[in-house]
């Protein structure tokens, strides 16, 4: 992935904009419920995943989605979750970075670098845990999730 300033930027107004006190599995699963009609109204193969506290709430295999999106599921949360960042932030400035994840203190068994994990926010910028979609790019998960929680906020 190529350094991307318009897309960094608009990664992090997205985390500042998304933010709620709300956050409950209710809520978290009324915006997996949207991601899961999206991807079936639109033949998209993807896996979905919530989480919370390090716990599954959620999760969800959709169409053509398959074990790897599990795992690059897993990963990215984890990513989003450390930093308390969405992972598409993380994986652009990761990317561009001299300082590899190893060097960061985080390898690549357990961490994904890529797009489609969004930190569910509090709005005092504490992450609490995460929704995260695989199976397309890393921007176009990331796109999803972003949506549908703007969507089920109202935003």
């Amino acid at each position: 992935m190529e350094f991307d300033e318009d897309m960094l930027g608009f990664a992090e107004e997205q985390e500042r904009e998304l933010r709620s006190s709300a956050w409950s599995h209710e809520l978290i699963y009324e915006v997996c419920s949207a991601i899961r009609k999206w991807a079936v109204d639109n033949g998209k193969g993807i896996y979905i995943l919530a989480r919370v506290n390090g716990f599954e709430v959620y999760a969800s295999a959709v169409g053509t989605a398959s074990r790897n999106n599990v795992i690059w599921a897993q990963k990215k949360a984890r990513l989003a979750e450390q930093y308390g960042q969405s992972s598409l932030r993380v994986s652009i400035r990761a990317e561009n970075s001299p300082r590899t994840l190893e060097e960061q203190g985080l390898n690549y068994t357990d961490y994904g670098i890529s797009g489609g994990s969004f930190p569910l926010l509090l709005p005092s910028g504490l992450c609490i845990g995460s929704i995260t979609v695989s199976g397309m790019t890393g921007e176009e998960d990331h796109l999803l999730v972003a949506r549908a929680i703007r969507e089920v906020l109202g935003l």
